[in-house]
């Protein structure tokens, strides 16, 4: 747990550096979400899906485990 936060932390510290070039929602999933689901939570890419269709619109993120859909991420 200890490694997820310190990535975390070490994640933060280059958005904030950096926060004036977040502009758009595609930056602040490129830039930010995507790299605390792969770098700090530790999700392998092929468990994310991006921008799926489904009843209800568009997800940006569905992470699954074991092929089920776990959680869901709007950005």
């Amino acid at each position: 747990m200890d490694n997820y936060e310190n990535k975390f932390k070490e994640i933060k510290v280059d958005v904030l550096g950096n926060i004036e070039n977040v502009i758009s929602e595609e930056d602040a999933k490129l830039q930010i979400v995507n790299r605390i689901l792969i770098e700090s939570l530790g999700w392998p890419h092929a468990n994310i899906a991006c921008e799926n269709k489904h009843e209800n619109g568009f997800s940006d993120y569905i992470v699954k485990e074991s092929e089920l859909p776990s959680f869901l991420v709007e950005a």
